[in-house]
């Protein structure tokens, strides 16, 4: 076995434990009056304003499930609050914004928020937005949050596990391409744009699901869109297209004029590679997934070539073109947070990259110098943010200490259940 360093250090594991804990204690504000997830400020409160996205209160909610499961004191009230927020909304399925509870009885059974009044954000704010159609990729996190719910053993969670899936099976899954659409319009149509951000997501959420139901359609699907992927990106020496028509035609020069875009930008994402080589990596002992070890090597050699120190200094950039010439030099914490989490995994992994216990020290070294706040707490947003800038929900910045800690399995709820 090659060495592994720091991922076999007992000291290093208890500063994964306490950086682990630090995050989990960053926010002085968890959710709003409905139960929504409030979006933090730079030391932890709510940020005044509309009511968070959707999917920004079902990723909290299995960030809290998952706290929960590692022992952490007044998580699973959080995530309860949050997973009743998620089940109060009318449906069917979940819009990307929430809307506002109808009557009393769409208020969290537990009653009280974990900051003063003044300070909640008003629920249903943006709820007729443009956007404000229902998109594959919050459903992902509402199935994700909901399986976390289930594991905790939360109240109403297998129910809202069981509507998700339901929504997902009946408007977002294509069976004939054995792939997800990325949204439907607001008569339930799909729209014509499909993506990979979604699909890398309901692997994600999908094999959560197997985790908690032991139904292995779940399972399958999951090793299908892998499968779709791996096959894509070996055709473009790894790097990963983002954007497909209607018939699923790869198209490598949609949003060529947004090339910053949060969630659909032009080129390939290098964040989005890491990602998908430790999804792939995590599925490789499951049945049917021969060659899975060999492709999550590729898919993580190549972002970190192409996307590491490619402006002079330490840091990954946020995307490349299909040549990896550089695109965006945004420099953001979750890409950082995913280069370490799927570091953490193929290092550990018979077959992995060998050289990715060095990089995971590499790499956590400069998320230490450019992301960690040590002051006002939590991880800044970018590099470069201003130091009152607010601060990003924990989802990557978790996940990426949580990982290195647990066994290498399918979803972190199965690695947590088999710690």
């Amino acid at each position: 076995m090659k060495a592994l360093g720091w991922l076999a250090d007992p000291a290093h594991g208890v500063w994964l434990q306490g950086e682990e804990a630090r995050l989990i204690g960053f926010p002085r504000a968890r959710t709003d009056a409905h139960g929504h997830a409030v979006q933090l400020d730079a030391s932890g409160g709510a940020v005044p304003g509309p009511c968070a996205p959707t999917f920004l209160t079902a990723r909290m909610a299995f960030v809290h499930a998952v706290a929960a499961l590692r022992g952490h004191p007044g998580m699973r009230s959080a995530a309860g609050r949050m997973l009743d927020a998620l089940a109060a909304q009318p449906g069917p399925g979940w819009p990307d914004h929430p809307a506002a509870p109808a009557t009393a009885s769409a208020q969290p059974r537990r009653g009280l928020t974990d900051h003063p009044p003044a300070l909640a954000t008003p629920a249903g704010a943006g709820a007729d937005a443009p956007d404000a159609l229902q998109s594959l990729y919050t459903l992902d996190f509402v199935i994700l949050a909901a399986a976390a719910g289930v594991a905790i053993d939360e109240p109403g969670a297998s129910t809202l596990l069981r509507n998700a899936l339901e929504r997902f099976d009946t408007a977002f899954w294509e069976p004939t391409a054995q792939l997800g659409v990325d949204r439907i319009d607001a008569a339930g149509q799909p729209t014509p744009y499909r993506g990979m951000n979604a699909n890398m997501h309901l692997v994600e959420a999908l094999l959560a699901a197997f985790e908690v139901t032991g139904e292995t359609e779940w399972r399958d699907r999951a090793l299908a869109i892998c499968r779709f992927v791996i096959a894509e990106a070996a055709g473009r020496d790894w790097r990963i297209c983002e954007h497909y028509t209607a018939d699923w035609v790869a198209d490598p020069g949609a949003n060529r004029d947004r090339p910053d875009h949060a969630f659909v930008p032009f080129g390939y994402t290098v964040g989005h590679g890491f990602e998908w080589s430790r999804l792939i990596a995590q599925c490789s002992a499951l049945p049917g997934t021969e060659g899975f070890v060999a492709a999550a090597n590729s898919l993580f050699e190549r972002p970190a070539v192409d996307g590491w120190a490619r402006d002079g200094a330490d840091g990954f950039l946020y995307t490349t073109d299909f040549d990896g010439e550089p695109v965006s030099t945004m420099h953001l914490h979750w890409v950082a947070a995913e280069a370490i989490a799927a570091a953490s995994v193929l290092a550990r992994l018979p077959g992995g990259s060998p050289g990715a216990a060095a990089q995971y020290e590499l790499w956590l070294d400069h998320i230490d110098e450019a992301f960690i706040d040590c002051d006002l707490g939590s991880w800044r947003q970018r590099l470069g943010a201003p130091a009152d800038a607010a601060k990003p929900d924990l989802y990557h910045s978790l996940q990426s200490v949580l990982i290195p800690q647990l066994p290498v399995a399918p979803s972190v709820l199965a690695a947590l259940r088999a710690r």
